[in-house]
């Protein structure tokens, strides 16, 4: 997201499913944001599949996610509501394959990324 300062407390929820990961994520910024802002914004992201508030939208699960081999190179998302105590705070449901967008993918994307900078 490119905020070096952004504070983020995630929680992991375990769910009887064969792969897959779902956190319920509380993310504060330093002013007030909307959810329908932050979905804006999340949708912009890449490799990220976004799901609206209206409830006809759904939300992520991690077995359907986990189920569809397109789906399973996604991080999902949705979910996002306003913190009602913090208004400079959200909540947000994030659903991955941990075996396609875990620690596996995570790797290599840090790999390359340490691979661009000039100081190695």
């Amino acid at each position: 997201m490119g905020m070096p300062g952004l504070r983020v407390a995630a929680t992991a929820v375990r769910v009887p499913v064969v792969n897959g990961h779902s956190e319920a994520v509380h993310v504060s910024f330093t002013a007030p944001v909307t959810p329908d802002d932050a979905l804006a914004a999340l949708r912009a992201a890449p490799d990220l599949r976004v799901y609206g508030n209206d409830p006809a939208d759904g939300y992520p699960m991690p077995q359907p996610v986990c189920a569809s081999p397109a789906e399973r190179r996604l991080v999902h998302v949705g979910r996002v509501r306003a913190d009602v105590d913090e208004p400079c705070a959200l909540w947000l449901w994030v659903v991955a394959d941990n075996l396609t967008v875990g620690a596996a993918l995570n790797a290599l994307q840090i790999v390359s990324l340490a691979a661009e900078m000039s100081w190695l």
